[in-house]
């Protein structure tokens, strides 16, 4: 019975049923610590002075370090130890940002800037109980980090410190100016983007623990952005934020999956996201533009230019630019818009230049719409000048119509030919 027993614990797929329940368990453990943490911030202390509550953080974070020491010291057991230290080192970015609230609340005082939550105010905080806080998180952070960036991928650890000490310090940092927080804000996705890219580079950070500490390196960045949609936002803020989505959903969204579907959604979302900038960017300028010059063109050239980035639909962005492009040169001719003609040439040449390169046919008709509504709004001028001296108008015309015939006479199989296989060609396009 005893060897019975012995072999079917053997089993290969017993230890993977066995596997999958810890694994499960894991999940469940940390997610209802997850919960209960920020149920208990909402709920359970927002009674609290700003000094208790973060200690209490604290001590929730020292719990979860403690039971990672534990895991990893006494049972011996990797996984669960892994858990822990990922837990409290996201508690730490969370401790951080209080006490960079306290220390902004000492510093401007009265014109203090709150959310209207109590649970996130952090004000009426002595100067020395900050003091103390600072240091407190500082060593914690240091402690945590290095022994959580450790036993997740202890080859980079170093690196992931110091990207985890730059996230933070952008958290700790006591300023809530809308284009300050908004140049740190890139400034740190780039940074931190950059150390992503090399890490992706190597098979073991494709491993859950590698993963769960490239998103542990990005948890500031998230907390700077959620933290910034409590205060008073501004323009730059909004373009900086859509701009970092749209990168992230068009062009970096392509290194972490080739789901067609995934990319689909994600890349329409980005694009949706990069449109908005221009109405937003266009508001801030004292210039009084047309709407068709100065927002439906450069939106259809904003698809144009997104549809060499994006992996599916291409030709869709193509088609909808072209459109789009063509109706805006169409109103601003008929409205007698100011430099209309010239834009309308523009477009239609840069329509047409797109669509010999891609060989598709609706961008290619559009952009030869686009010049000929543009070159006939000089017939006016035509008219104007027939009028003024009809007979030099008449000779003029009568001689090029004459040379045209002769060339034509001359080279009439090399047109045919050319013509030909021009259409065909055209024929043969998307």
């Amino acid at each position: 019975m005893d060897m019975q027993s012995t072999a079917q614990a053997n089993n290969p797929s017993t230890r993977r049923n066995y596997g999958k329940a810890s694994t499960y368990l894991r999940w469940i453990g940390s997610i209802l610590i997850v919960i209960s943490a920020l149920s208990f911030m909402i709920q359970g202390y927002q009674d609290y002075l700003p000094n208790y509550r973060y200690w209490a953080g604290i001590g929730i974070t020292l719990l979860l370090f403690a039971g990672g020491l534990i895991c990893s010291r006494l049972v011996r057991e990797n996984k669960g130890a892994r858990v822990f230290f990922a837990l409290a080192t996201a508690f730490l970015s969370v401790q951080i940002t209080q006490v960079s609230a306290m220390i902004y609340a000492l510093i401007h005082g009265s014109n203090t800037s709150q959310p209207s939550q109590t649970w996130l105010q952090f004000n009426q905080v002595e100067p020395l109980s900050i003091g103390i806080n600072f240091v407190a998180s500082c060593t914690l952070w240091l402690m945590v980090s290095y022994a959580g960036f450790s036993i997740l991928a202890r080859k980079f650890s170093k690196t992931l410190l110091i990207a985890s000490a730059l996230g933070n310090l952008a958290l700790v940092l006591p300023l809530r100016d809308p284009s300050f927080v908004a140049l740190s804000g890139v400034t740190l996705f780039f940074i931190l983007r950059h150390f992503e890219l090399h890490w992706m580079q190597h098979s073991s950070m494709k491993l859950l623990e590698g993963i769960t500490a490239r998103l542990l390196m990005f948890l500031p960045l998230l907390i700077l952005v959620g933290r910034s949609l409590l205060h008073p936002s501004n323009e730059l803020l909004l373009i900086s934020e859509l701009a970092v989505f749209a990168f992230i959903m068009v062009i970096d969204v392509k290194k972490y999956t080739s789901s067609g579907f995934v990319l689909f959604i994600s890349q329409t979302w980005g694009s949706m996201a990069a449109l908005f900038i221009w109405p937003i960017f266009l508001s801030q300028l004292d210039i009084s533009l047309h709407i068709s010059l100065g927002i439906i063109i450069p939106l259809a050239f904003i698809l144009l230019m997104l549809s060499t980035l994006v992996t599916t639909r291409q030709y869709a962005y193509r088609v909808i630019a072209s459109i789009v492009a063509l109706y805006g040169c169409f109103i601003a001719l008929i409205e007698g818009t100011e430099y209309a003609p010239l834009v309308a040439i523009a477009s239609g040449i840069l329509l047409t230049v797109t669509a010999i390169h891609f060989r598709e046919k609706v961008p290619f008709i559009s952009g030869n719409l686009c010049v000929l509504a543009g070159l006939l709004f000089f017939v006016e001028y035509a008219i104007d000048f027939y009028t003024s001296v009809p007979w030099l108008t008449s000779i003029g015309v009568g001689l090029l119509v004459i040379l045209l015939a002769s060339y034509l006479e001359k080279r009439e199989k090399q047109f045919t030919a050319k013509s030909t296989y021009l259409f065909n060609e055209l024929k043969s396009w998307n």
